[in-house]
């Protein structure tokens, strides 16, 4: 279960990146220039475009990280042009609470078999007790 996780962990990001990256192509290809092309698209409909996608592109990836962090119950601390710097002490706090949960969890499942084995061996010597009284009994 918990390598079902980690893998869902490992892709489901990658993957809706490249689903938003895609909209935003989608979304760029079929954008409608104005008839006056702003200056900044270099008087080109297919640079108007392009800017357009790029746009879409960034906004979908900046939704995306913000709920994958808020999912991981982090927070974005700076986003600039180098990427996206996440405050250290919520980040170690997360780290170690996820930890602590998986050490927690193997200890619960070393509990249940630890159970499993005490109620059998339980068992096994309530039989013994009970062959013991019945001999005990035919004796005297």
């Amino acid at each position: 279960m918990r390598f079902v996780r980690k893998q869902r962990q490992r892709y489901a990001f990658p993957a809706v990146v490249v689903l938003g990256a895609a909209f935003a192509v989608a979304a760029g290809a079929e954008a409608t220039p104005p008839p006056d092309i702003p200056s900044y698209a270099l008087d080109s409909a297919a640079i108007y475009k392009s800017e357009v996608g790029l746009a879409l592109f960034f906004g979908v990836y900046l939704l995306v990280t913000a709920i994958a962090l808020a999912f991981e119950g982090r927070t974005r601390g700076k986003i600039s042009t180098t990427g996206i710097e996440l405050p250290g002490d919520i980040s170690a706090s997360v780290l170690a609470q996820q930890e602590l949960t998986e050490e927690l969890e193997r200890m619960q499942r070393d509990i249940t078999r630890g159970n499993g084995r005490l109620s059998r061996d339980v068992e096994r010597l309530w039989g013994k007790v009970e062959r013991l009284d019945s001999e005990r009994n035919q004796r005297g």
